[in-house]
């Protein structure tokens, strides 16, 4: 179990990871048969949920990342942080995937793009721009690698 579990577990939560749990029939989006889902449950109340979905579109991104908290979770940007990270190197290391991921976040919402570039994404398109959302990418795991090398490298 990693930290990220661990402190979840601490805190009252469990971490449920599949494309059909008990817990989809309490969700208004139906799971597509590809996605991972991770849900994060207090007792019976989805306090968030995880979606790793296929990306569909032409793109450098294999994965789509989304997170949403639900209700009083959704002010709890700690336990969005604890969460994200769990499930995305549960993710990571469950899938084997090392690739890139992507994600959409509207341009307004100024506490969801600091929790995104916390957890490792970095926007793409400039805010500058008239679009509503923004894109976000969270580089694979044998870039950040290579960049932890080039960076010991350097100090040396």
């Amino acid at each position: 179990m990693s930290g990220y579990y661990h402190d979840l577990v601490e805190r009252g939560f469990n971490v449920n990871r599949g494309q059909y749990e008990d817990f989809e029939k309490q969700q208004t989006i139906r799971s597509n048969e590809d996605e991972l889902v991770y849900h994060l449950a207090r007792t019976s109340i989805i306090a968030g949920t995880i979606r790793f979905t296929p990306a569909e579109r032409i793109s450098g991104s294999r994965y789509l990342f989304n997170e949403q908290m639900n209700g009083e979770f959704s002010r709890q940007r700690e336990v969005a942080l604890l969460f994200g990270h769990a499930a995305l190197l549960d993710f990571e290391m469950s899938q084997a995937y090392d690739g890139d991921l992507e994600l959409g976040a509207n341009r307004d919402d100024k506490d969801s793009i600091r929790t995104y570039k916390e957890l490792g994404f970095g926007q793409t398109r400039l805010l500058a721009s008239m679009d509503e959302r923004i894109v976000m990418l969270r580089s694979g795991m044998i870039y950040r690698r290579s960049s932890l090398v080039r960076r010991e490298g350097k100090e040396l």
